[in-house]
């Protein structure tokens, strides 16, 4: 969780440790203390209106990562 704290205080200087808990506690769905890939992607897909259909695998950002490089 400290490192997902560095990340949005980064992003978002106005936030206090309450509300960063919160959002964390948000995304982390599974309650396991740790934020997971998919869990990532759905609150991402969520807050940007992007429909769950639209949701493409990883495999598909690593393939295009490799092409860029």
């Amino acid at each position: 969780m400290e490192e997902f704290k560095k990340i949005l205080k980064k992003l978002d200087t106005s936030l206090d440790n309450e509300e960063l808990a919160a959002i964390f506690e948000y995304i982390d769905v599974d309650h396991s203390k740790t934020i997971e890939y998919d869990e990532l992607v759905t609150y991402y897909c969520k807050v940007n209106g992007i429909p769950p259909s639209m949701e493409l695998p990883p495999e598909y950002y690593q393939q295009k990562s490799k092409k860029n490089h």
